[in-house]
């Protein structure tokens, strides 16, 4: 194993960078947690609304497949320099949006500013942190926070009769403060391919000859598209479905937002530590087991106490860092493109936030909007039966490390 060099110094980098994916996790639901707002300015429906959000996937889909091997190519700055000005632009672009159509393609850009922003956050955490699971973890919870301190500013503002636009306008300035300070920030050396092999992380299994992309590879990518369709879902119809279902008023309904990230954050700062006793792969396998089982009761009882409590269980369970264990397993098996790693997963979850929510959507509007829970519950059950497989695989995996180390010793 290479002893690798300490970066501590270089952790105001990190915060800066970690900055970026607060103001995301304002991104990621800012368009579901202001349904009423945009509804009287586009002219639409609650369902034509939520079915805006699935452009954030196409977005991120015409993004990944390049952003990754930028990324590892020409630094992780510029990429999230780019990433972050998409965002501004995505949100000063949604204020002045006439209707859902051209909301539709302003999405766009907040799934395109998403892009970038994994391809160049993330594995640049990762190199400064020098820890996978803890970097990608950090990510999950400066998002969970953003989205629980947002449907209380809403809230606020709601409550004084003032425009709702101005959380917009704060995500624009922090994200053009941060910039300004990213652009002389310094950033740990990336990882040469040809010095990649055998290397070993810590609190993962690490690469191994017997690693199989076509096997754990692609159960773990798939896996990142059916992790994203388990919380994006819920994501984009809590409020909708606390208040159409359930018949919540609009600040009761929030809380079922609020509850889901506090459920989140309390699940990332309960992982981090989690992780030194117990492995990720077996959180990718026991969160998606409750988080289906609990969003599958919310759709048969319709209780609006177990609504709130769902949104808890569902975003410690579904978005309290599944996705990005996922990813952190993906980039240790993988180490030598860490970005391209990370796109990969997250193409998944960008196929997963359009068609999934979709999807969603259209089952909304024919039914009701209580059945788009049954479509995260779907996709919740094969990813429990990829998480098997890996498991199964992380079995072998393992095994063969520890006689290769018996060989050498």
């Amino acid at each position: 194993m290479k002893e690798q060099k300490s970066y501590r110094h270089l952790y105001p980098t990190a915060f800066m960078l970690y900055i970026t994916f607060f103001v995301h996790g304002f991104g990621a639901a800012i368009i579901g947690q202001n349904v009423t707002s945009l509804q009287q300015q586009w002219g639409t429906t609650a369902a034509g609304v939520v079915a805006v959000t699935s452009a954030l996937g196409i977005g991120r889909l015409i993004t990944y497949p390049f952003s990754g091997a930028l990324s590892d190519r020409f630094g992780r700055r510029p990429i999230t320099l780019i990433g972050s000005l998409v965002y501004v632009l995505f949100f000063a672009g949604i204020l002045v949006s006439p209707n859902a159509q051209v909301g539709y393609f302003v999405a766009m850009l907040c799934g395109v500013a998403n892009g970038f922003l994994d391809s160049g956050v993330i594995p640049g955490a990762m190199e400064i942190l020098e820890n996978s699971g803890l970097a990608s973890i950090l990510t999950k919870l400066v998002i969970s926070i953003a989205q629980y301190i947002m449907p209380m500013i809403i809230a606020y503002l709601l409550a004084n009769d003032m425009w709702y636009g101005w959380t917009f306008v704060l995500c624009i300035v922090i994200l053009i403060v941060n910039s300004l300070f990213l652009t002389r920030a310094k950033f740990a050396p990336q990882p040469k391919a040809e010095s990649a092999e055998g290397e070993r992380v810590k609190g993962f299994v690490g690469v191994s000859k017997v690693s199989k992309f076509n096997v754990e590879g692609i159960a773990l990518i798939v896996i990142g598209y059916t992790c994203t369709a388990t919380f994006q879902i819920f994501l984009a119809v809590n409020k909708s479905y606390g208040m159409d279902v359930l018949g919540m008023t609009e600040g009761a309904a929030g809380q079922i937002q609020s509850m889901y990230s506090l459920g989140s954050i309390f699940m990332v700062v309960a992982t981090t530590f989690l992780l030194k006793w117990i492995k990720p792969v077996r959180f990718i396998l026991v969160c998606p087991i409750i988080a289906g089982i609990t969003e599958f009761l919310m759709f048969a009882s319709k209780s609006p106490s177990l609504a709130v409590a769902g949104g808890f269980i569902v975003g410690a369970t579904a978005a309290g860092g599944v996705l990005q264990l996922v990813t952190a397993t993906m980039t240790d098996l993988f180490p030598a493109s860490k970005a391209k790693c990370v796109s990969a997963v997250m193409i998944a979850g960008a196929l997963s936030q359009f068609s999934a929510t979709v999807m969603a959507s259209k089952l909304a509007s024919m039914y009701g909007m209580e059945y788009s829970l049954l479509v995260a519950v779907g996709f919740t059950v094969l990813g429990i039966a990829l998480a098997v497989l890996v498991n199964i695989r992380y079995a072998v995996i393992e095994k063969s490390l520890e006689e290769e180390k018996a060989v050498s010793a």
